[in-house]
């Protein structure tokens, strides 16, 4: 059974493995048909099934947004390496890789699913060590993500992959951490997004309570660390510090 997470309104989010994702690979499938200009292979979307994680945003309307997610691991392997061999990612569990993000119609351009995606999948990734997310880009999508505050780095030549040509590209968690947070002193949204990637689930109802002023706080080695500010709470935090 999925367990969902509240946000706003009648919104919900989770991130589940692949033996509970079969309604978000029928998402990834309707929208690769529907549209022929986002055309991944068909077998990327059941691929690498033992790693890989499945992020779902939705509502009363159904799915809004699905980011595929693959854990670095020995068997596997992951997909960036099948155009990319000498990328230093074999046999790591600090990474993972951004599969496939996609979003509903009704869902893009405002960051409305992207940032709980986003938040949703960074979350995961500090609770488990993975320090790097690698994705294939496009130049474009490389400078839209930039634009919601995902910082990737190119780490690589530019080859064809899916037919188009991407580069190999890299960020840090800190760093998607420190601009999703830099943001939330801004923006309600990001906000919202840095509250969710930081939920703890016994503090959930603390949490859920309008506050004048939100206070950030986690047990950590070295204690207690409580701030008004996530940018300074997000880079004191190391991520096997759950």
């Amino acid at each position: 059974m999925i367990q969902w997470h509240k946000l706003a309104g009648d919104e919900e989010i989770a991130l589940v493995v692949s033996s509970k994702a079969v309604e978000a690979r029928h998402f990834l499938k309707e929208i690769m048909l529907s549209e022929p200009g986002w055309s991944p292979p068909a077998e990327a979307i059941e691929a690498y099934p033992r790693n890989a994680r499945y992020a779902i945003h939705k509502d009363r309307r159904g799915i809004r947004g699905v980011i595929k997610l693959v854990c670095g691991n020995d068997d596997e392997g992951l997909p960036i390496l099948e155009v990319w061999p000498e990328l230093p990612l074999r046999n790591r569990r600090d990474v993972a890789e951004l599969s496939v993000l996609a979003l509903d119609r009704r869902a893009r351009g405002d960051g409305a699913s992207f940032l709980p995606l986003a938040a949703e999948v960074w979350r995961y990734c500090r609770g488990r060590g993975i320090t790097e997310i690698w994705a294939e880009l496009e130049p474009p999508t490389l400078a839209g993500y930039a634009r919601f505050g995902w910082p990737f780095e190119i780490a690589g030549a530019l080859r064809e992959y899916w037919g188009e040509l991407h580069y190999p590209c890299r960020m840090s968690l800190a760093a998607a951490g420190e601009s999703f947070s830099k943001r939330a002193k801004h923006s309600s949204s990001y906000a919202d997004a840095v509250q969710q990637a930081l939920r703890v689930t016994r503090y959930r109802r603390r949490l859920e309570k309008p506050m004048p002023a939100v206070v950030w706080s986690k047990r950590t080695n070295s204690g207690m660390i409580e701030t008004h500010d996530p940018v300074e709470f997000c880079g004191s935090i190391s991520p096997k510090s759950n």
